[in-house]
């Protein structure tokens, strides 16, 4: 009996395997229609550079825009969905660590004045300072779904709105709290907002406001252990993280070191993030 079910294992296993691998293959040859479309590009800009850029037309200006900000969009798509087969699929290592969500958050929100001055949308962090935010978590899982909250958060928010990171805490037990008053959800929208559309759900689901950012983040935060939700408010939305707490860290789980600084998301991540959004393409971050 024990031999049969290893050997159904290994075939759901190799399966799953072949899904991964297909996909691969999938967004490999996706990617280079967006190459030829890049170096089309650094064709057009490079000419336009050489004749002079006062003497060129607007129309071919907006279309370098369209057309770089059309391969940035895509690519990120591909990268979705690649890295949503792979939570499917079970291949994403996931690590235990000591993660202070303080620290982290705090280099989330660093750029709220730069962010503020480009698309006039206030970006705030809210919690006690001179509290304890440990939990154990995979840094590298918790930090991308922080910056795909990020996104959808300020994608949905034009000038004169706000968005808000709130931590707190409940019965032994940390709540993220991700608010904006931008643009508002309907609840069927907020119901299968971390649910894969299927022929039952939302056929027509569009990628972009509830796309695969947020698919990622219900996948991710499903690994984690974490809990995720989506409410709609009157104007904008609130999403929910309960998040275990653990200050006490077991002597197996290794804890962050101070001396190698304090905990943050990678720049490099939050940089391609936020450039990803209309108006922060030129975002010039406090770092650089």
């Amino acid at each position: 009996m024990e031999e049969l079910l290893e050997q159904t294992r290994e075939r759901e296993r190799e399966r799953l395997l072949g899904y991964e691998m297909a996909l691969n293959t999938a967004a490999a040859e996706f990617a280079r229609p967006l190459e030829l479309i890049e170096w089309n590009r650094h064709f057009l800009q490079d000419h336009l550079e050489r004749h002079g850029r006062e003497y060129s037309p607007q129309m071919v200006q907006d279309s370098l825009r369209d057309i770089h900000s059309a391969v940035e969009g895509m690519n990120r798509l591909v990268d979705h969905f690649t890295q949503l087969c792979m939570c499917v699929c079970g291949s994403v290592p996931v690590q235990k660590v000591g993660l202070d969500l303080a620290s982290v958050l705090r280099s989330l929100c660093a750029d709220h004045e730069a962010i503020h001055r480009a698309i006039g949308v206030r970006l705030t962090l809210q919690y006690e300072p001179g509290d304890l935010w440990y939990t154990v978590a995979d840094p590298v899982l918790a930090e991308r779904v922080l910056l795909h909250l990020l996104g959808y958060s300020l994608r949905a928010c034009s000038s004169g709105e706000q968005v808000v990171f709130a931590l707190d805490r409940r019965r032994g037990e940390l709540l993220l709290t991700v608010q904006n008053n931008g643009r508002s959800v309907t609840r069927q929208q907020a119901a299968s907002a971390f649910v894969p559309s299927g022929p039952d759900v939302q056929p027509n689901r569009p990628i972009g406001q509830l796309g695969t950012g947020l698919l990622l983040c219900g996948e991710y935060c499903r690994m984690l252990g974490w809990k995720i939700d989506l409410t709609p408010q009157q104007k904008g939305s609130r999403i929910t993280i309960v998040i275990p707490e653990r200050w006490d860290l077991p002597t197996n789980i290794r804890l962050h070191s101070p001396a190698a600084g304090p905990q943050a998301v990678s720049r490099v991540a939050l940089l391609q993030e936020l450039r990803s959004i209309p108006g922060l393409e030129n975002l010039p971050l406090e770092s650089e």
